[in-house]
């Protein structure tokens, strides 16, 4: 997903609950920026990655808030809003603004953006089933394909 994708926090609001009500889903977030789009996706993307690096369990909430806040963000904002919401988690702030700023953390998102073109990912979001792919934030599908992996074989 990319955080700046309208249609990825359409997603993400449909994901919240369907988690929340199939505790048995494993949820796995991989980092798509589009970055000729959204010029703010990456540096998101990176403060998430940093988020996570420095203490997992704060990711799902700054991922949360940063969809939350996607109307308010912009590229001459977006660094002090990943600021913001890293300080609001209690991160060691010196190592957030280091991890942000450091390269490597942005080949790790190139990483992640190399793993959706090796499977074919055109457009975000794309989400995985059980290996049935769903383009679109589309919940019917989604349920659907939820409940077919419930069947007993």
């Amino acid at each position: 997903a990319d955080f700046e994708c309208p249609s990825c926090r359409a997603l993400d609001l449909i994901l919240r609950d369907l988690v929340a009500s199939n505790p048995d889903i494993r949820l796995v977030y991989k980092n798509f920026p589009l970055t000729d789009l959204h010029p703010w996706a990456m540096t998101a993307a990176i403060a998430g990655q940093c988020t996570y690096q420095q203490n997992p369990a704060a990711f799902w909430k700054v991922h949360n808030a940063i969809f939350d806040a996607q109307d308010v963000i912009s590229p001459s904002n977006v660094w002090d809003k990943m600021i913001d919401l890293a300080t609001q988690q209690a991160l060691n702030m010196e190592a957030f603004r280091s991890c942000m700023s450091d390269p490597a953390t942005s080949k790790q998102i190139e990483v992640t953006i190399g793993e959706g073109h090796a499977i074919n990912i055109t457009a975000t979001p794309t989400t995985f089933v059980n290996t049935r792919r769903v383009v679109g934030p589309d919940q019917s599908l989604l349920n659907q394909y939820i409940q077919f992996g419930k069947i007993p074989y």
